[in-house]
């Protein structure tokens, strides 16, 4: 079915509000991924540790300023954590490591991680692009943190990606900004709008959609228009002040799955964000997709759009028997709770 996360915010109109002060911003995540890569100075080919299972376009990332990608397999428990524990059985020392924050949770192994990289003087970069919220300060040891704002995420608004911690003579004083008034800010403007829970395309809409098609997408990188500084900062503020709704959400369809035992949760910890679960199905993923889909409850399953690096897959065991399995619901905190409690009885009800 068609799937979407829906973002906290419910309006395009930012109309009053005032610039934030976000001072190292680009127009996607991935791009913030390159600039923070491109800051450590490394030599090109240089290896670059990575989860197999995450999004293409932190691979792309990573291939786009020259490096080798060194993909780390799943752990053997279930779980969509990367095993960064096979870093010590690479031979070949690697320059750089992301350690990815998935569905808002820090990686549990975080500290072994840490304590690794900094014995060996490898630079760390923490990619919490779904995860902003969370606790940062945990961060000891670290070479920049990456956020986006693009779908999926726990600040999903209108596109863009924001830095942390990066030498500000890495970031290129001369970086692009779009016009006020520029097909970046029509993109999304309207990207936006398809996430605002209940919005439905105006007849202009669906014409911008159909203008914006016939133009390239961007291939430089470029800072983020206004709107979308604009978009972000009101959705990292709106994070904070949803996170018991969240965990409300969060509680009721982690209820229901718990009392059907052909489901259970990938991964489970009170200190997460809450606004989406990841589950799996003993009764056969395919069917707990089709059956979501009857009931009209959107779900997204990562594994099936993942091609970068696609011909190393077979290398990774865990990996080919666990990601085809992991299905998200979202729990955002703008669900109305009468959907949140239709969603929960029909996971019970999952046979």
């Amino acid at each position: 079915m068609s799937y979407y996360f829906p973002s906290l915010l419910r309006s395009t109109d930012f109309r009053g509000h005032p610039i934030p002060s976000l001072p190292f911003t680009v127009n996607s995540g991935a791009n913030a991924i390159r600039l923070l890569l491109r800051s450590y100075s490394l030599k090109s080919g240089s290896r670059v540790a990575l989860p197999v299972y995450v999004c293409d376009s932190l691979k792309q990332a990573v291939l786009a300023e020259g490096f080798t990608p060194v993909y780390l397999d799943l752990k053997n428990d279930g779980s969509f954590w990367a095993d960064y524990h096979l870093l010590t059985a690479y031979t070949d020392a690697v320059s750089a490591v992301i350690l990815v924050h998935l569905y808002g949770f820090i990686h549990p192994d975080t500290e072994a991680v840490m304590k690794f990289c900094e014995s060996k003087s490898i630079f760390l970069l923490h990619d919490a692009a779904q995860s902003y919220g969370i606790n940062t300060a945990a961060f000891t040891y670290s070479a920049g943190i990456v956020y986006s704002f693009g779908p999926g995420k726990s600040t999903t608004a209108a596109q863009g990606g924001l830095i942390e911690g990066i030498d500000p003579g890495s970031y290129p004083a001369n970086l692009p900004e779009p016009a006020p008034i520029s097909v970046q800010t029509l993109r999304s403007r309207l990207f936006l709008k398809s996430r605002i829970y209940g919005y439905n395309y105006t007849r202009w809409d669906k014409l911008t959609e159909k203008l914006l098609s016939l133009i390239p997408e961007p291939t430089s990188i470029q800072r983020m228009t206004a709107f979308q500084k604009k978009a972000a900062w009101t959705s990292m503020l709106a994070s904070g002040d949803s996170k018991e709704t969240r965990r409300a959400n969060y509680t009721v369809l982690a209820d229901a799955i718990a009392q059907n035992p052909l489901l259970e949760l990938a991964f489970e910890a009170r200190d997460g964000l809450h606004f989406k679960l990841v589950l799996k199905s003993k009764g056969g993923v395919n069917k707990l997709k089709a059956y979501l889909t009857n009931n009209q409850v959107a779900w997204f399953s990562l594994y099936p759009s993942l091609e970068t690096g696609k011909e190393f897959f077979h290398l990774f065991p865990w990996f080919q028997l666990q990601a085809p399995q992991l299905l998200e619901i979202s729990s955002e905190a703008c669900l109305p709770a009468a959907e949140v409690t239709r969603v929960g009885e029909i996971l019970k009800r999952f046979c």
